[in-house]
């Protein structure tokens, strides 16, 4: 650039892309800076345009396993999942709010002002009568510094919502697990006022007690994040041993062939055994220990003999050797693409309970609650032969088979080695 301004090359996308920001000035750096965060802006609004007219038009039924807007959000952009489920709960709040689905296409609204003008519509008490202010509600709030906005909507919900909350109206709560493929876990829940005061003051009583135990070893102290985790751990351990707790509910299931017992009680960890597993991720010697001599977990030792389990008409509920086999067979939800291990999954009667199905291991499956409501809601239907369950769309027609866990875990691996491997290799040239 030599130190000159030039304007041009900010006039249009690809010359601000080809722009190089090591070789500007601070001012033209400051150009481009601004320059860029419009364009980002401006992109993720269109996005979310987007997603409106993916969830109007049920754009997901064409998606391979896909069974919602965010799904579809996921597969066909980089975000990840907590990213896709915002922008399509808010593609699903625009749908009926044409100024200020107006507003975000001509650059006047970001993606983060229309998800705060939406804050009415996640209330369905508020939701109609928002729909009739939705402009004047606009106008105002393009009338003042954006500084005010928060506390403004805070007065346009309580004016809308004069009377408060129903008392027989459900708890606004909800919370989310997620596995990762190294077999780690991410916990995030919201909580109401009494539930959220009756988890921390049982939460914070153990993180008090954990920090006091943690003093004076001579190690680094740990940090809060750190000791609320163990603190969860703690109160499910503690569950778990309670006279009340219900033990039919599988926290986890320990699956371990017979050979590894045998060298794990002995103690052999050079032993040529198959690996333990933990809802499909594979176990240390040292962890399967743990998990044997503490009773952390259920373990269940298999040898090459197995029983298939049937109940006929005579209960609906599985029993809890039906759970663990059903477990140990299906390893968590088999829907296509879901990860939801065994203990956050339904034991689905195929041929439903209330149309003569049978409590038989051969005629169930287990799907997770967001699949097993598909079910329910006749969106997808499944069938199960010889231990392989294929899925069907009611709407589209099209099947699809969940392949075994360990093949999608291996095929997910490949790809991100692939990925990197590319990444590592490409060349890029900049435009001049």
């Amino acid at each position: 650039m030599g130190g000159m301004f030039d304007v041009a090359c900010f006039s249009t996308l690809d010359g601000v892309m080809a722009l190089d920001p090591s070789e500007l000035s601070l001012e033209e750096l400051a150009a481009l800076t601004t320059r860029l965060g419009v364009a980002v802006d401006r992109v993720q609004a269109r996005l979310v345009l987007a997603a409106v007219e993916a969830e109007r038009r049920n754009a997901f039924a064409a998606e391979p396993f896909a069974a919602s807007t965010r799904d579809y959000l996921e597969r066909r952009t980089v975000m990840r999942r907590p990213q896709a489920t915002r922008d399509a709960a808010l593609a699903r709040d625009l749908i009926p709010l044409d100024a200020i689905r107006t507003a975000m296409a001509d650059g006047v609204l970001s993606v983060e002002e229309a998800r705060l003008l939406c804050r009415p519509m996640r209330n369905p008490r508020l939701r109609r009568s928002y729909h009739l202010h939705e402009a004047q509600v606009l106008a105002d709030f393009l009338g003042v510094p954006r500084l005010l906005w928060d506390r403004l909507m805070a007065m346009v919900i309580d004016r809308l919502d004069t009377d408060g909350p129903d008392p027989n109206d459900k708890k606004t709560v909800y919370g989310n697990l997620n596995r990762h493929l190294d077999g780690s876990w991410h916990l995030d829940a919201h909580l109401d006022t009494l539930a959220g005061a009756e988890l921390s003051s049982v939460l914070l009583s153990i993180v008090r007690q954990l920090r006091q135990d943690s003093e004076g070893e001579g190690a680094e102290a740990p940090t809060t994040s750190t000791l609320i985790a163990e603190a969860l751990v703690e109160m499910a351990r503690r569950a778990a041993g309670h006279h009340k707790a219900n033990k039919s509910l599988l926290a986890a299931n320990v699956i371990v062939p017979e050979d590894t017992a045998v060298a794990c009680l002995e103690g052999d960890d050079t032993a040529d055994v198959p690996a333990a597993t933990l809802d499909g991720v594979p176990l240390t010697a040292r962890q399967l220990r743990r998990v044997l001599c503490e009773g952390l977990l259920l373990g269940l030792v298999l040898d090459s003999e197995g029983a298939i389990l049937r109940l006929g008409r005579t209960s609906r509920e599985p029993n809890l050797a039906q759970r663990l086999y059903l477990a140990l067979r299906d390893q968590g939800c088999t829907f296509p693409g879901c990860t939801q291990p065994p203990a956050m999954c339904h034991a689905h009667h195929i041929r439903w309970w209330s149309h003569g199905g049978h409590t038989d291991v051969e005629s169930m499956a287990l799907v997770c609650y967001r699949h097993h409501t598909l079910i329910h809601n006749r969106l997808w239907d499944l069938h199960l032969a010889d231990g392989v369950v294929t899925w069907t769309h009611l709407r589209s027609g099209r099947t699809a088979t969940r392949e075994p866990p360990d093949v999608v875990i291996e095929r997910a691996r490949q790809q991100i080695q692939k990925t990197l491997a590319t990444t590592r290799t490409a060349t890029f040239t900049l435009a001049t």
